[in-house]
This record gives structure tokens, sequence and C-alpha cells, in this order.
């Protein structure tokens, strides 16, 4: 049922993407027309992972996508794929703000101060000098690790 449900979503998609295509050669264009997929394919954030690198995937998807100019699209496609977690987060650290009142970039510092603290550089300090290693381990992936 649900398989269903997709391949119609897709078809759909395909006929908008194909009827765009239609009107731009109609029009003589050689620019390729704008379509907004309608099928969001990013990966929700999960709190194991490095959020920066998670907000710096999603810049890279925003800009594939053609909306990275698009302040409000870009805000709320991130409030939709970061997941349910991170949206309450987001909503409870902003509280007494709604989140429709901060822009994308207000939202993204709220959250990356949140969720990536910075770090203490003595512990850090002590965490590189007493890191040994193993016997499995190359030379290369022992200085990726550290």
């Amino acid at each position: 049922m649900a398989l269903m449900g997709t391949v119609e979503q897709f078809a759909v998609s395909m006929t908008q993407i194909n009827d765009s295509m239609k009107d731009a050669i109609q029009q003589g264009t050689n620019q390729p027309p704008q379509v907004l997929p309608l099928i969001l394919n990013f990966e929700a954030y999960k709190k194991a992972k490095n959020f920066k690198q998670y907000r710096e995937r999603f810049d890279n998807f925003a800009a594939l996508k053609g909306i990275k100019d698009k302040e409000e699209v870009i805000k709320q496609m991130f409030l939709n794929c970061t997941g349910s977690e991170i949206y309450e987060t987001a909503k409870n650290i902003n509280a007494p703000k709604t989140l429709e009142e901060l822009t994308y970039k207000e939202i993204v510092t709220l959250l990356e101060s949140h969720l990536c603290p910075m770090s203490n550089p003595l512990i850090e300090q002590y965490w590189f000098h007493s890191h040994v290693q193993n016997e499995n381990e190359s030379i290369n992936e022992f200085i990726a690790v550290i």
C-alpha cells in the first residue's frame, strides 16, 4: 500500500518535470527548468553524529536542490529534514520566541551552540597525548583518529 503511494508520487513528479521541460523548449530557452523536487531525501539528524558536519551536508543538499538563496524555503526544509527530535530541541531552546520568527542562520547557530558545546582544551590535550596506536591500526588510521 505504501509502495503504491510512493510510485504514484514519483509518477506525478516526473509528469511535472516533463511538463516544465516542454514549456522551456516551447519558450526557446536553453536553460533547464527550475523545478523544486517534491521528494525530500535528506536523512534526519542522529545525535551521535557531528551537527556541524550535518549542517554542512544540508547546505550542500540545499545548493544541489537550488534553494540555497531562498531563506524561508531552506528554513522549512531544514526543520522538516532534521527530524522531530531536533525540531523540538530548536523550539525549546528558542522559547518564548517561535521558530517562524527566526531565520535559518539563527536556528542553525542556536542548534550548533546547544549540540556542539566548546570542548575543554586541557582535556583535548590530555586525550591527544594519551592516545596509543592499536596493534591492528595502520599509521594513517592512527593519525586520522588523533
